[in-house]
């Protein structure tokens, strides 16, 4: 079960660092971001693999403490990605409220 998980664990974490660099960057630059276009896509589709794998028939009976370990784990990234993909929006009307420049 570790190795089915861990490939989509780690693109999601890539996923989450990549975009909390771009908003920084942005914000720091004064600059938009890609929020809507590309940002938004990216977590939504990273959520999206993490949910079919999500699913009881793939993880199966959790009958052991490792099992709900890596469930809660599981649930848990997908909780950060949501979180993520919110702080993306809150920067875009910041990025409109503030008039950053495009490019």
């Amino acid at each position: 079960m570790r190795e089915a998980i861990k490939e989509p664990c780690e693109t999601a974490g890539s996923s989450i660092i990549w975009t909390l660099k771009e908003l920084g960057e942005g914000i720091k630059k004064m600059k938009r971001s890609q929020i809507e276009g590309v940002i938004v896509p990216k977590l939504k589709l990273v959520r999206q693999e993490l949910s079919l794998i999500v699913t009881p028939s793939k993880l199966g009976p959790i009958e052991n403490s490792d099992g709900l370990a890596m469930a809660s784990f599981l649930f848990l990234i997908m909780e950060i990605l949501e979180k993520v993909e919110e702080l993306a929006k809150e920067v875009e009307e910041l990025e409109e409220a503030a008039r950053f420049r495009t490019t």
